[in-house]
């Protein structure tokens, strides 16, 4: 799906408008001022917004000329793919652009609450188990995240791609467990379909996404959302980091050295580090 068949959907909606009854008017509205959030909406979701039954939305999807609305899904899904696709950046000065995008990413980091990191950490202090997972670039994060929380408490774990193969190795998620989950657009469909299995079994879910239509949304208990643009649509792991870092450090505070002292003496005796 290319840009020009957004285009053609945007002239077939224009052709077609003057005939249009009221509801196919709001229906037409709702396509082009939600094109970034359709690609995630069922076609129920969108019926349920507008107050239509979903025979209508599809009627309306084939009075445009697409088979239904799954169709017309697959042309503003595909519109958002490209749009989303890392490209060579075209700015004169990358670096300079790079660092004020870095820095604007750190810098609204300051509108979460100090009281909402504490209330969080204290949720995955008090968890039976925490799991952790974050896929391409998101991995990084999630990755950090559960080595710090490694030093800090038992019973982490951070799910690779291969929990898709083995689906067994989530038979001891319960209610009382956390998830941490990290994704950012291009969302992974492995974290998106982890997070919806993670939640089914109980555990409860603290989203770290970013400002676009995340799937995510649908199933966090606790979300952070975070700016992730860099030059060129190049995904900024930034603000995650920091973040995932920040959040373990707190966390440290709240439960104390004891299990961090008692990992000193361990990689002393066993000689993990050189120095």
């Amino acid at each position: 799906m290319r840009l020009h068949e957004v285009i053609d959907l945007r002239e077939r909606i224009e052709r077609r408008y003057p005939k249009m009854g009221p509801v196919e008017r709001r229906l037409a509205h709702y396509v082009l001022e939600n094109a970034s959030e359709i690609p995630f909406q069922s076609i129920t979701e969108v019926a349920a917004v507008l107050g239509v039954h979903p025979s209508t939305v599809t009627r309306f999807a084939q009075r445009l000329g697409y088979k239904g609305y799954p169709a017309l899904q697959r042309v503003l899904r595909g519109n958002l793919r490209e749009a989303m696709a890392p490209r060579v950046p075209d700015e004169g000065e990358v670096w300079p652009r790079f660092l004020e995008l870095e820095k604007e990413a750190l810098l609204a980091l300051a509108s979460v609450p100090q009281a909402e990191i504490e209330a969080a950490a204290r949720d995955l202090a008090r968890a039976r188990r925490v799991w952790v997972l974050g896929y391409r670039v998101s991995r990084a994060p999630a990755g950090l995240l559960a080595t710090l929380m490694g030093f800090l408490r038992g019973e982490v774990r951070l799910l690779d791609e291969g929990v898709l193969t083995h689906p067994e190795r989530l038979l001891d998620v319960d209610g009382e467990d956390w998830a941490v989950v990290f994704s950012i657009g291009r969302y992974a469909r492995a974290a998106v379909v982890l997070a919806e299995g993670l939640r089914q079994r109980g555990a409860r879910i603290l989203a770290v996404t970013d400002t676009g239509p995340s799937p995510l949304l649908e199933f966090a208990d606790r979300t952070y959302r975070v700016r992730a643009r860099g030059p060129g649509n190049f995904a900024s792991v930034t603000a995650m980091v920091s973040l995932a870092q920040g959040l373990a450090i707190v966390l440290a505070r709240q439960m104390g050295g004891e299990r961090i002292e008692e990992a000193e003496r361990l990689w002393e005796a066993l000689e993990t580090f050189s120095l």
